[in-house]
């Protein structure tokens, strides 16, 4: 099982629902202090006054933020069948989907469908960037169930592959209005 814990910030720009995740940068030669969390291998700051730097650094580059928080990160990821009891019986599950068959190195994070959000439909789930953030916690029944079965279709329908795991995401902070 591989276990990503950490220090993360959330994204809102102003007129748009979704909400990204940042973490560290992968590529060491760019400038930038931040990649979206879900195209740099799942990789969150080790210290949250990284974070902050990384989110400032941000700010300094975008205009259109509406909204900006720090947050403390922490995944349980499968990487094998041998994984799977440990979710069993667990909650805030998600799916991750290697969008590797694409052609990309992204992965995405799927969750729950939440009324009033956009999902991604034919898929029985959601974007976590646009349903807020939201796991399967068990209201519409077990949730290893529904993240299994999400999983599935993920590979049924778009050839690629997904795993489980428990999300959990602590909001800490807003930064935003923020004087640089």
């Amino acid at each position: 099982m591989k276990i990503v814990k950490g220090y993360v910030f959330l994204v809102k720009f102003s007129g748009e629902e979704r909400e990204y995740l940042f973490g560290r940068k992968s590529d060491s030669e760019d400038s930038k202090l931040f990649e979206r969390f879900e195209s740099n291998g799942l990789d969150p700051y080790r210290l949250v006054r990284d974070a902050r730097t990384g989110a400032q650094d941000y700010l300094s580059r975008s205009k259109t933020v509406n909204k900006l928080d720090l947050a403390q990160i922490r995944l349980k990821i499968a990487e094998n069948e041998g994984d799977l009891p440990y979710f069993m019986s667990r909650s805030g599950l998600i799916a991750i989907m290697s969008a590797a068959c694409a052609g990309s190195s992204n992965q995405i994070m799927y969750g729950d469908i939440v009324e009033g959000r956009p999902n991604s439909k034919p898929l029985p789930g959601a974007e976590l960037c646009e349903n807020g953030y939201t796991p399967f916690m068990g209201g519409g029944g077990q949730p290893f169930l529904e993240v299994d079965h999400l999983c599935n279709e993920i590979a049924r329908q778009g050839m690629c592959r997904a795993q489980i795991a428990q999300f959990k995401l602590k909001r800490l902070e807003s930064l935003v209005p923020l004087t640089l």
